[in-house]
């Protein structure tokens, strides 16, 4: 920049004539690294610089100037991301004396907000690149692999087993009198101990490892904090022969009203993986499968703020240039279907207030529900663009149905219950296609 601009010719045409032929020999000193020891950055900060197409905008309304290709440094990076070539020439483009965007060939490069100039029908690509390139974070993720859960991920694409899990308690177990498990998918489980209704513990439930001897202790419950009247030893708890469990409570021997019982429970390293991460997983595996473009597990920030105000499970691009919101639950209550209606709240107050040219759909799935569902939102599963059905073998009915989002017109979420991977697959496809 400092060689094209040339400050030392520039210097001797303001003097006198006289002094000019001292020019020459000044000009030697007209070197990169004598300008490397004379410039230094005192500044920096990040860039939410976008590469577009310069077809999605129109720039007429701009000052266009073409600037000093010694003025411009790019990274190799953005060099290929714009196709620089250093035979086409760059513009600048200014309002009146901000600069808002550099153009290079079929190449646009934000500097400042260029949404005002958005071609119409660009909008929803235009608003897809901004969230995913420059508001969104993706969240930190811990992975854990064995062979035993990548078993389980395949299983669980498994009808029959797909619908085994419906039975679970908790989402952690099924009961004795639950449904029988097939062989292949007993690895999957191990036979446990419940334990509840422990005074002081009633919140807690516990799963212990059975005993094969009679009253043998089960469990010991010592607190540290003395409650009460009662001994800081607070409990043994021993199995009996008749499956109850007997609780030695200080200096009284009591029976526990309940009669315990043996569940078999998700293997520990399935039952995380289940309640955290197996939806999420699933989904994620169903929009990839479609070639759709995807965001999923990030948060959200405003427009120059530095922290997220709001986490998002998934977001597709859809075929038609709808963004597609999604939330993933493993099992759908009224409570997560109204935090959820909560969150798009947030999210299309902010969004689609200054985008009113973008249609956004918003989708919260799970593989299962309780029966919350039904009794919460019947009037809305039972109207002409709601469907429910039962299965054979599925603890629940399967639920497709429309709630109105009361604070917008027109705008709905809409609830899915499915279970099964090539089902929900075509009803994601269906969304986003």
């Amino acid at each position: 920049m400092l060689k094209s601009y040339a400050p030392v010719s520039k210097l001797f045409s303001l003097i006198d004539e006289s002094v000019r032929h001292y020019e020459s020999r000044l000009c030697t000193f007209v070197l990169d690294q004598n300008y490397s020891m004379s410039l230094r950055i005192v500044d920096s900060s990040p860039s939410d610089s976008l590469i577009l197409p310069i077809s999605w905008v129109d720039l007429s309304s701009l000052t266009k100037a073409p600037i000093d290709p010694e003025s411009l440094y790019l990274s190799d990076d953005w060099k290929s991301a714009c196709q620089y070539q250093d035979v086409l020439t760059t513009y600048a483009y200014y309002e009146n004396d901000k600069l808002v965007a550099l153009a290079h060939g079929e190449k646009l490069i934000t500097i400042d907000d260029i949404s005002p100039y958005v071609n119409k029908k660009e909008n929803a690509l235009f608003m897809w690149e901004t969230i995913s390139l420059q508001y969104s974070e993706t969240k930190p993720c811990i992975s854990v692999n064995s062979p035993l859960l990548a078993n389980f991920r395949e299983a669980t694409k498994k009808v029959d087993f797909s619908r085994l899990l419906s039975h679970l308690k908790c989402n952690l177990f099924i009961s004795s009198d639950g449904p029988s498990i097939k062989r292949q998918y007993s690895k999957f489980f191990e036979n446990v101990y419940e334990i509840r209704q422990i005074k002081e513990l009633e919140r807690f439930h516990f799963y212990v490892s059975p005993n094969k001897e009679c009253e043998h202790t089960l469990l010991g419950v010592y607190s540290l904090d003395k409650i009460g009247n009662d001994y800081n030893l607070l409990h043994w708890v021993n199995e009996l022969p008749d499956g109850k469990h007997y609780t030695k409570n200080g200096n009284k021997d009591a029976f526990v009203n309940n009669k315990g019982k043996s569940v078999l429970a998700l293997h520990p390293d399935c039952s995380y993986y289940f309640i955290s991460k197996y939806f999420e997983d699933r989904f994620e595996d169903v929009v990839k499968s479609l070639g759709c473009r995807s965001l999923h597990n990030f948060s959200l920030r405003k427009k120059g703020q530095s922290e997220s105000f709001i986490e998002i499970d998934s977001m597709v691009l859809s075929s038609s240039n709808e963004i597609c919101f999604f939330e993933e639950k493993t099992r759908l209550t009224k409570f997560n279907i109204e935090e959820t209606i909560q969150k798009i709240v947030k999210f299309h107050t902010y969004f689609q207030t200054n985008n009113p040219n973008i249609v956004f759909r918003y989708t919260l799935v799970a593989p299962y529900c309780d029966g919350s569902v039904e009794s919460t939102y019947k009037f809305f599963i039972d109207k002409k663009k709601g469907s429910t059905s039962a299965r054979d073998g599925l603890a629940h009915k399967v639920y497709d149905f429309l709630i109105p989002i009361a604070q917008f017109d027109k705008l709905f979420l809409r609830c899915i219950v499915e279970p099964e991977y090539g089902k929900l697959k075509r009803k994601v496809k269906s969304i986003v296609k």
